[in-house]
């Protein structure tokens, strides 16, 4: 991955826009959270999990922006959750797994900090955008072509 996908603003910053219609397979489809402290590094885990959600809940959430009912409120449920998984017995709810994510540091992260993060570098994203954060341009060309060769295969209406 090249360095200036990372940097600045990433509002809409896709690494087709950067560097023209020339698209390497490692190149992230939308811009990765550049990570510069605890806040930011949390904020990278959190919109990773905040892209699998639900289309219409992202789109809410989104429309509140830093407000109530907003990313917020969000990122406030996220850590709680993480919190949550960190103190269970088996630690398999989900949110914090500790094999994947290490051990949990991001107790005393500022939520309105994270939610601000999260909110700078989405802001004018598509709801697909979303649905693409932490993919990488060939990840998503072998997912198009496998849902691609699936359709070819289901039995057509008629």
């Amino acid at each position: 991955m090249r360095a200036d996908t990372l940097t600045g603003p990433a509002a809409g910053n896709h690494t087709l826009a950067a560097f023209g219609n020339e698209r390497r397979p490692s190149d992230f489809v939308v811009a990765p959270m550049y990570v510069r402290d605890l806040n930011s590094a949390f904020a990278a885990y959190f919109l990773d999990w905040f892209a699998t959600l639900a289309p219409d809940l992202i789109l809410d959430v989104m429309k509140c922006g830093l407000r109530e009912g907003g990313l917020p409120d969000e990122v406030e449920h996220f850590k709680f959750q993480c919190e949550s998984d960190i103190e269970s017995e088996d630690n398999d709810l989900g949110y914090w797994p500790i094999e994947d994510n290490g051990p949990w540091i991001y107790g005393d992260v500022a939520v309105a900090e994270v939610a601000a993060a999260v909110f700078e570098h989405t802001v004018g994203w598509s709801i697909d955008e979303f649905g693409f954060y932490g993919y990488t341009v060939k990840e998503i060309s072998v997912i198009d072509k496998h849902l691609a060769s699936l359709s070819e295969t289901l039995p057509k209406r008629g």
